[in-house]
């Protein structure tokens, strides 16, 4: 049961923007996807999504082209959460929430609705702003709102029985502190240890090897490597692909995955964490 990319080639007012892609996004996995700006990473989320449909080769899901498939049925397979969410106005955080069952809650109560609303709120950090309009949040808090909203939309439709759906999510970290960033990445974890797949755009290298089971590496538009952390984030990756200097990628001595520590980048007259 996977999300597949065959060769799949999207162009944009005249540029190619990816360029046969061929990949695969299992359930019960965290993918990540990184790559330097501009790589091609949102592009390929929102194909993946369907919310993009390719120039070339075919999207699909189980088996089945994305675009053979209604709406209502995609709404149950796969939910996305965008950079560019917007504040939703005056709309409270619980309704936002809500709202993201959509399609997918058709057939449930809504008692039933309310509690998943609620219980998701809860589990995102904001049951003390349910009540709250959305746009009073702080960036960090509306960013987890959207990600419950889409939560939301994979929850109510495992509750009526659908299979666990695939999570997209493009840089949902971006705006959170350090702890909220553990709790959405944890979010994540949890939803692939339910069953469900999660494929997670990131900047962050250390948050990738921490949190994936396996990454994907996107650069100009093709993709460079993919496989598990220790065996794609090298030094000779983090050098090529990312511009770093040498001596920058280490193992963690417990979990002996990779993380980038890239001091030998920074010349000790510009040290940028040296005060003047």
């Amino acid at each position: 049961m996977t999300l597949e990319l065959r060769h799949v080639t999207w162009r944009q007012g005249g540029h190619e923007i990816l360029r046969d892609i061929t990949l695969s996004f299992g359930r019960g996995q965290v993918t990540a996807v990184i790559g330097p700006n501009g790589a091609g990473k949102s592009s390929l989320l929102r194909l993946a999504c369907g919310l993009s449909a390719p120039t070339g080769g075919q999207v699909v899901l189980d088996g089945r082209p994305l675009a053979a498939m209604s709406h209502r049925h995609l709404a149950t397979q796969r939910a996305m959460l965008t950079q560019d969410s917007e504040a939703a106005g005056q709309f409270l955080v619980r309704q936002m929430v809500m709202m993201g069952g959509g399609i997918s809650a058709n057939g449930l109560g809504m008692e039933q609705q309310a509690a998943l609303a609620n219980m998701l709120v809860r589990e995102v950090g904001l049951e003390r702003l349910a009540e709250r309009q959305m746009m009073t949040l702080s960036g960090g808090e509306r960013q987890r709102a959207h990600l419950a909203r889409v939560l939301m939309q994979l929850e109510a439709a495992r509750v009526r029985g659908a299979a666990p759906g695939f999570l997209l999510l493009d840089e949902p970290i971006s705006a959170q502190d350090p702890a909220h960033q553990v709790l959405v990445l944890q979010l994540a974890r949890q939803h692939a240890a339910q069953g469900g797949g999660v494929v997670v755009v990131l900047h962050d290298l250390n948050w990738a090897a921490a949190c994936a089971d396996r990454l994907v590496v996107v650069a100009q538009g093709m993709v460079h490597a993919q496989g598990p952390p220790e065996s794609v984030l090298t030094q000779d990756l983090a050098c090529a692909i990312f511009g770093l200097g040498k001596n920058c990628v280490h193992l963690h001595a417990r979990t002996a995955r990779p993380f980038i520590l890239p001091h030998d980048n920074i010349n000790e007259e510009t040290d940028i964490c040296t005060s003047p």
